[in-house]
């Protein structure tokens, strides 16, 4: 049997079981499978990442959008109503959040994002139900900002905003808790 490194011309001899068999020279087929496979992963990787940057351009715009044109809508017109501070939250809806926007009220969920017309928060804001208007009391948004709600919802509803941590605690009950007691 001849080996690489040997000396020797002669061809490896392997089994046939191998993926080498017939192949004189392996070293040249690994090289090459290996330099093909490295390609492979060369372009997976640099389209991968160019997929990342457009996301995250993406989330950035849609960010910025939120932050400019739909946050000032929901504070100005609608958190005195749908907020954790508001003294009585309506229709179990709050918008302060994300995830609280998602889930939405008594209604369902406020919104789904990128479809405008199957989100309550639209057609509350567009008055096309007269049981579903807000803000209330011939208080409608302008065109302007109806429009700016119905972009952000097709965008996808962009949102930065994170829960808040609402930790009430009832503190007679953790001043007779065992572990506080002498």
């Amino acid at each position: 049997m001849a080996f690489p490194g040997d000396g020797s011309n002669s061809l490896w001899i392997l089994p046939e079981s191998t993926a080498y068999s017939g192949v004189q020279n392996p070293d040249v087929v690994r090289k090459y499978s290996l330099s093909i496979l490295f390609s492979a992963l060369s372009i997976h990787l640099i389209t991968s990442l160019q997929g990342t940057v457009s996301a995250a351009e993406t989330d950035a715009a849609g960010t910025e959008f939120f932050e400019k044109k739909v946050r000032p809508i929901l504070v100005d017109h609608c958190y005195k109503c749908h907020s954790a501070e508001s003294e009585k939250v309506k229709g179990g809806l709050l918008l302060d959040t994300r995830e609280a926007l998602r889930k939405g009220g008594d209604t369902g969920p406020a919104l789904v994002p990128g479809d405008a017309e199957k989100s309550l928060l639209i057609k509350a804001v567009r008055y096309t139900d007269e049981n579903l208007q807000m803000p209330p009391k011939d208080k409608k948004l302008s065109p302007e900002k109806i429009a700016a709600l119905e972009t952000w919802v097709k965008m996808g509803a962009p949102d930065p905003r994170m829960a808040k941590a609402a930790l009430k605690v009832d503190q007679e009950k953790t001043k007779n808790h065992w572990a506080f007691q002498p």
